[in-house]
């Protein structure tokens, strides 16, 4: 494992004109509205503190976030792996008449209640896709892929149809939502380590959360199944959605029908 420190350094509306056009700048590496420009430093070298110390005595506001890198055989060898889709549509919305369960939210926050019901979505999103990740955590796949999970026996799911906003009550022909049916016990914190939010609820526990480290797991790997959701909520705002903790076996069913992840990341298990 190699780990990389990323310095954000926060750009003001003027500084956003002044450097729209850098390749260094990256509008989505912190809260969303916000636009840093990114430097990559080695963890723990003397030219990262330096640079730390360097932006403390100029006053220069910046945020820090952890990147972990792994070879192939990390890979390889993990039990199971934290992934993201790689491609990922933002316009997916509940129709009106679409149900919502609330009785297991928490009576604190009320975040998060349990869809019931066809996701909407905009058709044109979904050409030259074969997997996608949604703004709340959802996950879509095509019907190639929905097919091969099924013959394969994916287990920890469920497949949902789809509607198009521009079909009414027509069903998307095509793709399927991945709906997990499992989910994780509180990861260990420590050696966890979660960055919290204003939007973490203390009574629950759940949202308002980064992951800062890898994730750590008591739980016996053996009774995972192939898609798991965290328990955790993380992100903030609308984004709220749990992570998903895929097993090598599905991630390289994915992957071989062309589905595209960030670089994936080992689960550890104590």
């Amino acid at each position: 494992m190699r780990v990389e420190m990323v310095v954000l350094i926060r750009l003001d509306a003027e500084d956003r004109l002044r450097f729209a056009d850098l390749t260094e700048l990256d509008l989505s590496a912190g809260p969303a509205g916000e636009a840093y420009v990114e430097h990559r430093l080695p963890a723990r070298s003397a030219e990262y503190l330096h640079f730390l110390d360097e932006l403390d005595q100029r006053g220069i506001e910046y945020w820090v976030r952890e990147e972990r890198h792994f070879d192939l055989r990390e890979i390889r060898d993990a039990r199971a792996l934290r992934l993201r889709p790689l491609d990922t549509i933002h316009h997916v919305g509940l129709p009106h008449e679409t149900l919502l369960d609330w009785s297991d939210c928490c009576a604190t926050c009320m975040r998060v209640p349990t869809q019931r019901g066809q996701l909407l979505v905009d058709g044109r999103l979904l050409a030259d896709h074969c997997l996608l990740g949604g703004p709340r955590g959802e996950l879509l796949v095509s019907e190639r892929i929905a097919l091969r999970m099924i013959k394969e026996g994916v287990t920890g799911c469920l497949l949902r149809e789809l509607r198009l906003a521009e079909d009414g009550p027509e069903p998307a022909e095509g793709w399927f939502q991945v709906l997990t049916t499992t989910r994780l016990p509180p990861a260990v914190s420590p050696p966890t380590r979660f960055a919290l939010t204003e939007d973490h609820c203390a009574s629950c526990g759940q949202g308002g959360l980064f992951v800062d480290s890898m994730l750590y797991y008591d739980v016996d790997d053996g009774d995972l199944d192939d898609i798991n959701a965290t328990f955790e909520l993380i992100g903030e705002g609308a984004g709220l959605a749990p992570e998903l903790i895929f097993s090598p076996r599905f991630y390289n069913l994915l992957v071989s029908a062309g589905a595209r992840f960030e670089e994936p990341e080992p689960v550890v298990f104590v």
